[in-house]
């Protein structure tokens, strides 16, 4: 899976409330970590112009956490010096906007959100021989920008499937400046880029009770060959399945399962921290219960 996402969110009183992040770790094997994590406080507003068009616009507060454990290497790039481990977190404020068409059996649905900066401050530690401990840093790190389109087909009155396309930039991200109170500011050159994805799915409802589900995705890498493994990217699938039931008259209870599978090779090189093959699969299971007022 190229960037493994949890995610919760929550509705309440017109406020949603959600967090969600990527994380790598990779614990005695490489002695590598690399979490950025970001949390959302987003009033939402819609307006609804008529049947056939909606508008709607989300206003976030994003708190961001970054804890790394990455690489120094010397000015040329091809002696490692050591590890260096680095917590900050911080705050940035950003929107998101969206619209939904509606045209019987069909909706198409869009939504934005630019790239989101979020200043963060804390303290790196470095390799001991370096003269220094510690020192207290400031850095920008930024919620990737993302861009979604999806289109479903009410086919039946039982039978809906659906299509979409995300397009989700963490290239601000590519280099982060690490500034110092005391010594010159350093580059993690993360190299992280752009992930494309595309889903497809299926929902079908023999009855008022039952609901079934299908679905697929395709992603590809979003990081070159020269980056830490930081995280594990790689072009990938994932197959999903789900069943819902009602349980009471105003009651669902959801569950699903996915399994997802990448490989990639990465050449040997200078520069190629995570040279080797990459083999990336597993299970992700979930369950959610559903109240309707």
């Amino acid at each position: 899976m190229p960037n493994l996402q949890k995610e919760f969110r929550e509705r309440i009183s017109g406020y949603i409330i959600g967090a969600f992040g990527l994380a790598a770790d990779y614990g005695d094997s490489l002695d590598f970590d690399a979490y950025m994590s970001f949390a959302d406080i987003s009033l939402s507003v819609g307006w609804e112009l008529n049947e056939y068009l909606s508008l709607g616009a989300a206003f976030k507060t994003v708190y961001g956490d970054t804890d790394l454990r990455m690489p120094l290497f010397d000015p040329t790039g091809a002696a490692l010096l050591g590890l260096t481990t680095t917590e900050a977190n911080g705050f940035g404020y950003g929107f998101q906007v969206g619209a939904l068409f509606r045209y019987a059996p069909f909706k198409l649905g869009l939504v934005y959100s630019p790239s989101i900066k979020i200043s963060t401050d804390g303290k790196t530690n470095f390799p001991a021989g370096l003269g220094i401990a510690s020192d207290n840093m400031s850095a920008n790190i930024y919620q990737s920008e993302r861009f979604g389109v999806g289109v479903s087909w009410q086919v039946l009155d039982e039978l809906q499937v659906g299509l979409s396309y995300f397009r989700t930039d963490y290239g601000k991200n590519d280099k982060v400046a690490v500034h110092y109170d005391n010594l010159p500011t350093n580059i993690l050159d993360l190299g992280w880029g752009t992930v494309d994805a595309v889903h497809a799915g299926l929902e079908y409802e023999p009855d008022d009770v039952w609901t079934l589900r299908l679905g697929g995705a395709w992603m590809n890498a979003g990081t070159p060959d020269y980056p830490p493994p930081s995280i594990p990217d790689a072009e990938g699938w994932i197959v999903t399945g789900g069943v819902g039931c009602r349980v009471a008259r105003n009651t669902y209870l959801d569950v699903g399962a996915g399994y997802y599978f990448a490989d990639r090779r990465i050449p040997v090189g200078v520069r190629n921290i995570g040279a080797g093959d990459v083999d990336l699969s597993g299970w992700m299971l979930g369950i959610g219960i559903r109240q309707e007022f």
